[in-house]
């Protein structure tokens, strides 16, 4: 698929959000992305490796973010216009045709955490094996691979899943194992998604959670795979070991 045809997909099937998704999105970030990046960074044993590669950026929320709390960042889009847009604001971005490719060349930059929110289920399985283990490659011991995916087993997850028709590998917490063990990764942390800090979605987390308890019985009541996350969403940190 050429760059100007996913950007056509990208622009139908994700289009331009309001000011207050953009908010709640970047809720997301602060309670989920960012205190891995943190304690990925922290963890890195050569100090020299301090920037933080972002696949897959799209609009740019999370670099806005990043360049805001002063990490040194760089972008790798495979999208054209989302290149071009982020360039326009500032924000250090390549434009790739093959980010698996492009990811390997950022071997010499210092490379001390790569991060791909919502981007690995768009890839098939091969391509999203290429890209996990160029990042394998090329991050240093202690270095942090940051992922969010779409959680099929999460309660409405599929509908989360199945609602982008760019879509295209379905995951959960064991599938997302698996692909990080057989990428070369050895420690692995798998999370729920946390929702925004909020009054409201701290009563919401709590209600949520007794839900999740009663599923969790479900399933051992009918045998059903035990699935511990059951977010819409699951995030993960797996280190360089």
């Amino acid at each position: 698929m050429s760059s100007s045809q996913r950007t056509r997909n990208y622009n139908v099937f994700d289009p331009a959000q309001s000011t207050d998704d953009d908010a709640r999105k970047r809720g997301y970030l602060a309670r989920n992305i960012l205190p891995l990046i943190k304690v990925g960074l922290a963890e890195v044993t050569s100090k020299k490796n301090e920037l933080v590669v972002e696949v897959g950026p799209g609009k740019g929320l999370l670099q806005s973010m990043l360049k805001e709390r002063g990490f040194a960042s760089h972008a790798i889009e495979v999208c054209e216009a989302y290149a071009d847009d982020l360039k326009k604001k500032g924000y250090p971005c390549e434009l790739a045709s093959n980010a698996a490719d492009a990811l390997r060349k950022s071997a010499t930059k210092g490379v001390g955490a790569i991060v791909a929110v919502d981007v690995l289920e768009h890839l098939p399985l091969e391509e999203g094996m290429f890209l996990l283990s160029a990042a394998a490659d090329v991050l240093p011991r202690g270095g942090s691979l940051i992922l969010q995916v779409p959680n099929v087993s999460g309660l409405f997850g599929v509908s989360t899943f199945a609602a982008d028709p760019t879509h295209l590998m379905p995951y959960n917490e064991h599938s997302l194992r698996k692909v990080l063990e057989a990428a070369g990764f050895v420690s692995i942390e798998l999370h729920p998604m946390k929702l925004p800090g909020s009054a409201t979605d701290a009563l919401r987390s709590v209600c949520r959670e007794v839900v999740f308890f009663l599923v969790r019985c479900l399933q051992r009541v009918v045998g059903a795979t035990p699935c511990r996350i059951l977010t819409h969403n699951i995030v993960a940190r797996a280190v360089k070991a």
